[in-house]
């Protein structure tokens, strides 16, 4: 299922960010395995830079353009880790794909879906969590609900043993 609306049964939902970010993959492994072990869905959450505007009048065409090879891009990559982590365990995630910054769509997405009941980052390989992980935990009592950082030293064994 890839829309807006999850079913009216989903007793739970985990919202989790699909990036180009290395550790992207802990996070979504996490996902299917917790999933799994409580029967809640997944949404996933990709995000499209905001338009910088300004040049419309000239420029378009081009933009629109440009704003779709984006948007391709972004469902391209949605769809392979479908593929590759969700869809060998039976689970169909809810996509949804947006424009705007990710903290900002995360905290409008959990607001919008009243079955979100857990947000499931990736914290990068070095001493900086990245900036989504950083970013959010410094913010985490406005979220109201839990946020899992999957250590980039989980294999995925530990992930499956955890989840």
């Amino acid at each position: 299922m890839n829309s807006d609306r999850l079913s009216d049964t989903a007793p739970r939902a985990l919202l989790c960010v699909i990036d180009e970010s290395p550790e992207v993959r802990k996070a979504l492994y996490f996902a299917a395995f917790r999933a799994l072990r409580t029967g809640a869905n997944i949404i996933t959450l990709a995000s499209l830079p905001p338009e910088t505007g300004g040049s419309e009048f000239l420029w378009g065409g081009i933009s629109k353009l440009a704003e779709d090879e984006k948007r391709d891009a972004v469902t391209k990559l949605c769809e392979e880790f479908e593929r590759e982590i969700f869809t060998p365990h039976g689970l169909t995630p809810v996509r949804l794909v947006s424009e705007g910054d990710p903290v900002s769509l995360i905290r409008e997405k959990i607001a919008a879906h009243q079955e979100i009941k857990e947000v499931i980052l990736a914290a990068g390989g070095s001493e900086n969590p990245g900036p989504l992980v950083e970013k959010l935990t410094r913010g985490a009592a406005k979220i109201k609900i839990p946020l899992t950082v999957i250590p980039a030293n989980m294999t995925e064994e530990d992930i499956e043993r955890t989840a």
